[in-house]
């Protein structure tokens, strides 16, 4: 993974991508998760303020705990707002 990209593995197996993909000109974050249980990748999710809402995503860092349970943290270009997720 580059910079805008992230993989993170849990124990049980799942594992989370993550990463930043233009979308109407601005930066938006977006994730893919594949349960350990049937090791199919789920649908793209995008997880930040829609291109719509002229937010750009800057910097993001993603983990994931002992359940499989990902978190995102992520803040805006102006590094004004720092926003979570957790799926």
């Amino acid at each position: 993974p580059g910079m805008n990209e992230r993989v993170v593995a849990a124990p049980d197996g799942t594992v989370t991508a993550a990463w930043v993909k233009s979308m109407g000109g601005h930066d938006v974050l977006v994730a893919r998760q594949r349960p350990a249980a049937d090791k199919t990748w789920g649908a793209e999710q995008v997880l930040s303020p829609l291109p719509e809402e002229n937010y750009d995503v800057f910097a993001f860092f993603l983990v994931t705990d002992d359940t499989g349970t990902s978190s995102v943290f992520w803040t805006d270009s102006g590094l004004s707002t720092i926003m979570t997720r957790s799926q």
